[in-house]
């Protein structure tokens, strides 16, 4: 009985964060206010669009490849920590 028990709770912790995900990713989000993983990567996606401009000066590049490493960055923190969310949840 232990069995199914455990994976019922697993399936509802799961299905709570996939619902809290999905709320946050609708405002852009993360609950401490930061903003979402889905979020940081559209950003990302519309700054490498803007980098594959040929005509885009030296200074404008510099500046956004910076913010692309900044961003980049965020969202692979938030991806580790959404990683150590789901770990923790399992161990449970």
């Amino acid at each position: 009985m232990g069995i199914p028990v455990t994976r019922c709770r697993l399936a509802t912790e799961l299905t709570h964060l996939a619902w809290q995900r999905r709320r946050l990713y609708v405002v852009g989000m993360d609950a401490q206010g930061h903003e979402s993983f889905e979020a940081c990567l559209v950003r990302l996606k519309n700054l490498a669009a803007k980098l594959d401009n040929p005509d885009l000066p030296l200074e404008t590049f510099a500046a956004k490849y910076e913010q692309a490493q900044t961003i980049s960055k965020n969202c692979r923190a938030e991806l580790d920590r959404l990683k150590q969310l789901m770990a923790a949840s399992l161990n449970h």
